[in-house]
């Protein structure tokens, strides 16, 4: 957490002296994006530096539904089980999503791809059942239209992974071509071609 603080101290500059507590939320928001989680080392400083009991660190954190404690899959599959959801079929929903994918709610699967959880009221009653992957909302869900759903983000990371290995194939070339003819350079080569590749083709 301490390389946000810089960003930490202009979103400070905004709030009235005595404050801090309201700087709990903005900064917890800022960590998880950072991380992907907020763990419990990011709490200790952050308590530390707002210099706020825990306590209202840990009120935020079990409030609100989209803070995560560990890392979760790349895909985070998120079922409402709020009122209008449940009448029309979340449970069921949720059931089929769990046989799917082989986890119960708040598990991540084997392979890292999906966590799933489920949630209270993500404001789309008018559209129930609702799930939320990231954070992209999918509405009026069926069992069948969650298996496309799922096959569909599984095939995009398949063809991200082939992707991947075909530039990777052709930089490894590219690298050992670049060792024979400049190889304090070779390093530098890595550097600018690898980066922005990854960043571009995976989901």
């Amino acid at each position: 957490m301490k390389h946000l603080i810089p960003e930490f101290e202009r979103i400070k500059s905004r709030y009235p002296a005595g404050c801090e507590s309201s700087l709990v939320l903005p900064c917890l928001r800022r960590i998880q994006e950072d991380r992907g989680y907020v763990a419990d080392s990011d709490v200790d400083e952050l308590v530390a530096w707002l210099g706020v009991p825990r306590i209202q660190v840990e009120e935020v954190l079990s409030y609100y539904t989209q803070f995560r404690r560990k890392p979760i899959g790349r895909w985070h599959v998120q079922a409402c089980r709020n009122v209008s959801c449940s009448m029309r079929g979340a449970e069921r929903l949720i059931d089929h999503l769990s046989r799917r994918l082989g986890v119960k709610p708040g598990e991540t699967t084997a392979d890292g791809r999906f966590t799933l959880s489920t949630v209270e009221c993500l404001g789309s009653c008018g559209t129930a059942p609702v799930v939320v992957v990231n954070e992209t909302y999918h509405e009026d869900m069926s069992a069948e239209k969650v298996d496309r759903l799922l096959e569909g983000h599984a095939a995009r990371l398949e063809h991200s992974l082939q992707v991947f290995g075909r530039k990777a194939g052709r930089l490894s070339r590219q690298i050992q071509a670049t060792r024979q003819e400049r190889p304090l350079d070779a390093f530098a080569g890595v550097a600018l071609v690898v980066d922005a590749p990854a960043r571009e083709i995976l989901p």
